[in-house]
């Protein structure tokens, strides 16, 4: 029993002397784009990476947009609401939140997980919001690293710098990333190998709960 102890001991030993694994969450918000979403997905599937695709209702109502969600839940992505206009929520009645939310839930339920993830335009929240989301069943999901991909001042690849900046001073990151944008798109594969070139950097699915502010 005593030479069981032992080992038992020198294995906790060495796994407390371990190097912490720093977990990188990628999501896309605003999409699904017919033409740049599945250039993204052939990224993530040659990077074997899960994401979280957080969806508008508008576009999942151009044609061709349902086969790209579907597609994008097959690969094993997470399919998350973003409301249906993308318009400020703290600026709406709570019917008309529900309404914001439903209106997409009625479009991409079929591919949406157990528990459903939600994540409000421009990060915007008040009680309302907060209220209405919890009433409807959905998690919450912001992010803590906003390399601003959208932000012309950051095209092509300065995004891909600011991302990994931020990145760095966190043991769990959730990346925000826009699947509308064309230079996004382009250097996806260049913040997946710039992230995966950092000691202990992995990237890792979204599991339910997971505390952002960490």
């Amino acid at each position: 029993m005593k030479v069981h102890d032992t080992r038992i001991k020198q294995r906790i030993r060495k796994m407390l002397l371990l190097p912490l694994r720093k977990e990188v969450i990628l999501t896309f918000d605003d999409g699904p784009h017919l033409d740049y979403t599945p250039v993204i997905l052939d990224v993530l599937r040659d990077h074997k990476i899960n994401a979280v695709f957080f969806v508008l209702g508008e576009r999942m109502q151009t044609g061709g947009a349902r086969e790209v969600i579907q597609r994008a839940s097959a690969e094993g992505h997470l399919i998350g609401n973003h409301g249906f206009s993308h318009v400020d929520m703290t600026k709406l009645s709570p019917d008309q939140i529900r309404s914001e939310i439903l209106r997409t839930r009625e479009l991409i339920a079929e591919f949406e997980p157990r528990h459903p993830l939600f994540r409000p335009p421009y990060g915007a929240l008040n009680s309302d919001i907060v209220n209405v989301v919890a009433e409807l069943g959905y998690e919450m999901v912001l992010w803590n690293v906003d390399p601003q991909d959208w932000n012309s001042d950051r095209k092509p690849t300065a995004w891909v710098d600011a991302a990994v900046d931020q990145m760095r001073g966190r043991r769990k990151s959730i990346c925000i990333c826009h699947d509308i944008q064309r230079t996004t798109v382009e250097s996806l594969n260049l913040l997946v190998r710039r992230v995966k070139g950092i000691p202990r950097f992995q990237f890792v699915p979204y599991p339910t709960g997971i505390d952002a502010a960490e």
